[in-house]
């Protein structure tokens, strides 16, 4: 069973919360959020983004050779030019020139995966003006546009009176570092070349539920609680639990892919969430 991604909503589920003994920390604003990603794992954000700001990623056949690689130094003669108009010369990439990108921005059409982010992992549709979080399954709409200086952006979420600006650091074409004015960061990775419309997971509140109705149409109890997060892998860990006051009583841990809903349970047999009843 998949979500369209659309038209989702935030998933109140009855006995899928957090247990006491863990500290979600605070929920993002607005609704918050790999079994192995086969194709894509995560990775943690650059604790030191990179010393300059691109608005353009660097094109494989154009760009620069790297440092190390680079000629040694010649002595060219004096020209007079303006030192404003050579600096920017000298420091910003040649445009990537690439069908159906948006030359204002160059970022590649599809689903982007970002990670690190105070809300978790989220996914990103620039050409629909869509994000969604992985743990909730809720999001935003936005539109984006180019700061008044190179290699800045400026997002609106929701409306266009919101202005959230962030500067961007191109890794690759595929592959950047979004930092918010409050100095958080999230990497964004090219994941697919789908449309939000066409693209689909389980968020971690579904995945609750489905792990609920799972463990009781197998054992035929049903624990009071659940709650998910995400593990070093980018998989979903799922802890089955009843809260009897002095402790708590796990039933079991299920480990999932968020794109299949399948995994293994605690002692390794393999698990299907889908095929779990529905309600």
């Amino acid at each position: 069973m998949s979500i369209a991604p659309a038209a989702l909503t935030a998933l109140l589920l009855t006995g899928c919360g957090t247990p006491p003994a863990a500290d979600p920390g605070p929920a993002p604003s607005p609704a918050p959020t790999q079994a192995e990603l086969p194709t894509a794992p995560p990775t943690d954000p650059p604790t030191d983004p990179p010393t300059q700001a691109y608005m353009e990623p660097p094109d494989p056949e154009t760009a620069p050779p790297a440092p190390e690689t680079l000629p040694p130094p010649q002595t060219l003669p004096a020209v007079e030019t303006d030192p404003s108009a050579q600096a920017e010369t000298e420091t910003l990439p040649p445009v990537v020139d690439a069908p159906d990108r948006p030359m204002e921005l160059n970022i590649e059409p599809g689903i982007w995966i970002a990670t690190g982010g105070p809300g978790g992992d989220r996914y990103f549709d620039f050409q629909s003006g869509t994000f969604l979080y992985q743990d909730s399954g809720t999001g935003l709409g936005f539109t984006v546009e180019m700061g008044e200086d190179p290699g800045h952006l400026l997002f609106h979420f929701g409306d266009t009176e919101n202005n959230t600006p962030a500067a961007i650091y191109w890794d690759s074409a595929k592959s950047f570092v979004l930092e918010w004015k409050d100095g958080s960061t999230e990497r964004l990775t090219w994941w697919s070349d789908e449309t939000m419309a066409d693209f689909t997971f389980y968020s971690n509140e579904k995945l609750c539920e489905m792990a609920l109705g799972y463990y009781e149409m197998r054992t035929g109890y049903r624990p009071a609680h659940a709650t998910a997060e995400m593990d070093e892998n980018g998989a979903i860990a799922i802890q089955l639990y009843d809260d009897l006051g002095d402790h708590i009583s796990t039933a079991d841990w299920y480990t999932v892919d968020r794109f299949t809903a399948t995994g293994e349970d605690l002692m390794g047999n393999a698990i299907d969430l889908k095929t779990a009843p529905l309600g």
